[in-house]
This record gives structure tokens, C-alpha cells and sequence, in this order.
């Protein structure tokens, strides 16, 4: 079986391995499952799922039924991943940056001083403000971006 496909660690089940080095494995149901395993990677490496250039199985579809692939993910998903990411932690990085500098009336400051003088209530607020700011400067971005992004396809 390992000669065949490309798997460098067999990974088992740690019930199945406890049960095996006790010296009492289910011996026709490790048989039946091996055979399973077998007969499945052999239709999906016989299937179109298979990518016989990149060796990889195909992870999206256009279709229902998978008739339809596509290789990978769209750039463009993974470009809004990425920026969704920036986001929220550039947001964070400037409050970070506020709690530490203590500029006069910020949010870092009023988090710095609940946190100072333990006053949970407001820790717990002004924590909550900043995500809700986040989320809200997050969408707003991304809703400004789609719509940047429609405008260019009109031209």
C-alpha cells in the first residue's frame, strides 16, 4: 500500500493503536478498513479528482456533481483572506500602540487605566468597543473594496 501512494506516516486512530499494542487488535476490522482505504485512494487516483501534473486532488468544484474543477483556490479569495487578516490586526496593533504610548482620550488609554486601577466593568467595555470597531472598520473596508472592485469591471 505505501509503495503506491504518497504517504510518508501512516496515522492511526490512538484507540486503534492502544488496542494493538495491548496484543488484542480487531484483526478483521483493521483488515476490512485497510481494504476500504485501498479500494477508496485507488477510485479517487482512477477519478478525474486526481491531478496526475501537480499529484494533488482537486479541492473546489463549479459544479454539484464535480464534473466541473477548479485547481485551486481563486486568487482572489485567498487576496481577501489575507486582507480581512491585515485588518484586524493592524487595528489591534494601533490600540496596542495607544495602551502603550497612553495618548490623552484614547481607547488605549481608558483600556490601560480600567486595567490600572481593576475596574472589570469597563476592562470588559472598552475591550468590546475595540472589537466592535474592528468588525465595523473591517466591513466597511471590504464593502468599500467590493464596490471599488465593481466599478473597475465597468470600465
Amino acid at each position: 500500500m505505501f509503495a503506491r501512494y504518497p504517504i510518508h506516516e501512516l496515522i492511526i486512530h490512538p484507540r486503534t493503536r492502544v488496542e494493538f499494542y495491548k496484543g488484542t487488535p480487531h484483526r478483521e476490522a483493521f483488515a476490512k478498513a485497510h481494504a476500504a482505504l485501498d479500494q477508496t485512494l485507488d477510485a479517487m487516483l482512477a477519478s478525474d479528482l486526481y491531478d496526475p501534473l501537480d499529484g494533488a486532488f482537486f479541492r473546489a468544484t463549479l459544479t454539484e456533481d464535480w464534473r466541473a474543477f477548479v485547481p485551486e483556490k481563486p486568487l482572489a479569495i485567498n487576496a481577501l483572506l489575507a486582507l480581512t487578516l491585515a485588518l484586524g490586526m493592524s487595528w489591534k496593533a494601533g490600540v496596542a500602540a495607544e495602551v502603550i504610548g497612553i495618548p490623552t482620550g484614547s481607547i488605549g488609554e481608558q483600556l490601560q487605566q480600567a486595567k490600572i486601577y481593576l475596574n472589570t466593568p469597563d476592562l470588559f467595555a472598552w475591550t468590546l468597543v475595540i472589537v466592535l470597531v474592528s468588525l465595523v472598520f473591517e466591513k466597511v473596508f471590504l464593502i468599500l473594496l467590493k464596490w471599488g472592485e465593481r466599478a473597475l469591471e465597468r470600465m
